[in-house]
């Protein structure tokens, strides 16, 4: 049976191909991994990750290997394993890349107040959420890499412990095996650097009848002035058109988003519009992030979250994320 998490937190993963974020301070390689479910899988293997074809890591990069785990037939499933422990000062990220063997969605580093010990690996909970903040990633199965403009950067608070979040998408009928590799560089937090922060707003509550064309509209209105510097819509393959305005307290629109005709990769690679630091895009407080979602389900069954998904994401400058899910913000 797939597992499915409904947790908010992971609804924008996929908007964070970021070649931006991360953190170590050892490296963490777990797990022999056999021939099944990965191309060019090998049971010997010089260093972690040289089955999935990466390289040895670079200078100054710690590479951080998950372990292995069996993703059934049509299984959508969410994993977090702890890859690092609390680190003992502020530290910002530099750079993160990587690879996610077949079928990987996204692999995101994450920091967190939740502290288990390195190696823990389970099925991503609701609660996760709660303690964790975003550090950067991969997605599209690593062959995205996106940069925040100069000068900004994500950090990671003294204290912290650092997981990866994996998930997987097999469409496959045969079992196959999910392995994420991040490589991360760090470097001590910069005082006149400015610090990014996710910002999304979407809906947990999508019904998609088969056969049929079904429209949803998502507000959240801002509780404080953001200066946000990159945001996409995003949906998965069963997208048609995708939109966002900002509705003013006055009743005023003014576009931010238009994507009239869908492309399902945008799933995989965001189409973002970005902005720099010096000129980022000024989102008042009191005003109203609207996105409407149009999708074709030609399937014989019924398309919900998170099968299908609509979302406004991108990153702003501030200290945390800012996450809104059906009009509440988190």
């Amino acid at each position: 049976m797939a597992r499915k998490s409904i947790g908010p937190m992971w609804v924008f993963a996929s908007l964070l191909l970021a070649s931006c974020g991360g953190t170590g301070t050892r490296t963490a390689s777990h797990g022999t991994l056999g021939n099944s479910g990965v191309t060019g899988a090998s049971s010997q293997r010089d260093y972690p990750g040289a089955d999935l074809g990466l390289p040895a890591v670079a200078p100054g990069f710690v590479r951080y290997e998950t372990q292995p785990v069996a993703v059934g037939a049509g299984e959508d499933g969410m994993w977090a394993e702890w890859v690092a422990p609390p680190l003992e000062s502020d530290m910002d990220v530099v750079e993160v890349t990587g690879l996610q063997s077949k079928g990987g969605h996204h692999a995101l580093l994450y920091a967190t107040t939740n502290i288990q010990p390195v190696g823990t690996s389970r099925t991503w909970q609701d609660g996760d959420q709660l303690t964790a903040r975003t550090a950067g990633g991969i997605g599209g199965e690593g062959d995205d890499a996106i940069q925040l403009p100069p000068g900004v950067v994500f950090r990671i608070p003294k204290g912290s412990a650092l997981l990866i979040q994996s998930h997987y998408l097999n469409a496959n009928n045969d079992t196959i095996e999910g392995r994420s590799v991040l490589d991360v560089k760090l470097a001590p937090a910069d005082p006149s650097a400015q610090v990014a922060g996710l910002l999304a707003s979407t809906t947990l509550k999508i019904s998609i009848p088969p056969d049929a064309t079904t429209v949803t509209d998502v507000s959240c209105t801002l509780q404080k002035d953001l200066r946000v510097l990159m945001y996409a819509n995003h949906m998965h393959n069963w997208g048609v058109s995708a939109s966002t305005e900002l509705i003013s307290a006055d009743g005023t629109s003014t576009p931010l988003k238009l994507d009239p005709a869908w492309d399902p990769s945008w799933a995989f690679h965001p189409n973002y519009t970005r902005f720099t630091l010096q000129t980022p895009a000024l989102l008042p407080a009191g005003s109203t992030i609207h996105t409407t979602c149009t999708w074709s389900n030609n399937k014989t069954t019924a398309l919900s979250f998170p099968d299908e998904m609509c979302v406004f994401a991108g990153f702003y400058i501030g200290e945390s994320d800012a996450t809104c899910v059906d009009g509440n913000w988190q």
